[in-house]
């Protein structure tokens, strides 16, 4: 998962979404996690290149280990938005 290269995805590329304990955060907002036809859950994917943080909307945690542990591979790596601002 930490070599994953992330792509915008075509329009129309099929996936499959999965919901978790709660549909909506508090600002109505849909909670999904996406999934590739592959199997690739484009979530980590994004974390774990640096393109995106990982944020938890409790109690909506199923797979809230895998992303966090992505996001500080990503952040030891320097990768993505961890490596832009890059102390001086």
């Amino acid at each position: 998962m930490r070599d994953a290269r992330v792509r915008r995805l075509p329009r129309g590329t099929p996936v499959r979404l999965e919901s978790d304990r709660e549909d909506t955060d508090r600002f109505g907002r849909a909670l999904r996690y996406v999934w590739t036809t592959d199997g690739q859950l484009v979530n980590r994917a994004v974390v774990a290149t640096g393109n995106a943080r990982a944020a938890l909307f409790a109690p909506n945690d199923r797979h809230w280990s895998a992303i966090t542990a992505d996001q500080q591979n990503a952040r030891a790596d320097g990768a993505g938005i961890w490596g832009a601002c890059a102390a001086q």
